[in-house]
C-alpha cells in the first residue's frame, strides 16, 4: 500500500503543466448524421427506431449518472462509521472530486481515502494534541498528581481524613481524577 502512496505522491509532486481542458464533447444525435436523416424521413420506421435508439441512450447515461452518485454516496458514508469523519465541507468536495474523476483515477482516488480512513498506514501524527491526556511540563504518572493533591489538601486542613481528602481531591480536579482512574485500571502506575 506504501507503494500506492509513494506514486501517488510522485505524481502529485511532479512540475508537469497540465494539458490544456478538453471541451466537453457534445452529444450526438443520430438525426445530426445525413444519411440516418435522410432515411428517416423516407422510412417512418426508421425515424421511430431512432427516435427508441436516441431514448434509451439518454436512459443509459442517466443511469451511469445514478449509479456513479450512488457509488460515490456510499463510500462517504463508509467515513461516517470509521474513526475519521469528513467535514461537511470536505464531504462536499469529495463529492464533488469523486463525480468529476474518471474510472481510471477514482478507483485510486478512493484507496487513497480508504488508507487516510484506516489512519494506520497514511498518516503519521507528529506532536501532541491539545487536550489529550498527557502531563505537560511534568514526567509524573496521574496516580502521582492525584496522590500529591490529596496530601496538600489534608496538609492545608489537618482534621480531614484521607478518605476526605481524596474526595475533595476528585471533586477539585475532576479530569486528573478521571486519568488516576484510568491509569489505576490499566496498570500504568509510574
Amino acid at each position: 500500500m506504501g507503494k500506492l502512496v509513494d506514486q501517488l505522491a510522485t505524481k502529485l509532486a511532479e512540475k508537469v503543466t497540465p494539458p490544456p481542458p478538453v471541451p466537453p464533447v457534445p452529444s450526438v444525435s443520430l438525426m445530426d448524421i445525413p444519411e440516418l436523416k435522410a432515411l428517416a424521413e423516407e422510412n417512418p420506421m426508421v425515424k421511430l427506431l431512432v427516435e427508441q435508439v436516441e431514448k434509451q441512450n439518454k436512459a443509459i447515461a442517466d443511469s451511469a449518472t445514478s449509479l456513479k452518485e450512488a457509488e460515490v454516496n456510499s463510500k462517504l458514508s463508509e467515513f461516517d462509521r470509521s474513526k475519521i469523519v469528513l467535514t461537511p465541507v470536505a464531504k462536499e468536495l469529495t463529492q464533488k472530486l469523486g463525480m468529476a474523476l474518471p474510472t481510471e483515477l477514482a478507483e485510486d482516488f478512493w484507496r487513497l481515502l480508504t488508507e487516510m480512513k484506516r489512519g494506520s498506514s497514511f498518516l503519521v501524527e507528529l506532536g501532541e494534541r491539545a487536550g489529550a491526556t498527557v502531563n505537560y511540563g511534568t514526567p509524573k504518572s496521574a496516580v502521582k498528581q492525584f496522590n500529591d493533591l490529596a496530601a496538600s489538601i489534608k496538609a492545608s486542613n489537618k482534621t480531614l481524613s484521607d478518605a476526605d481528602a481524596y474526595e475533595a481531591a476528585a471533586s477539585q480536579d475532576s479530569a486528573l481524577y478521571g486519568r488516576y482512574r484510568a491509569e489505576l485500571m490499566t496498570s500504568e502506575v509510574k
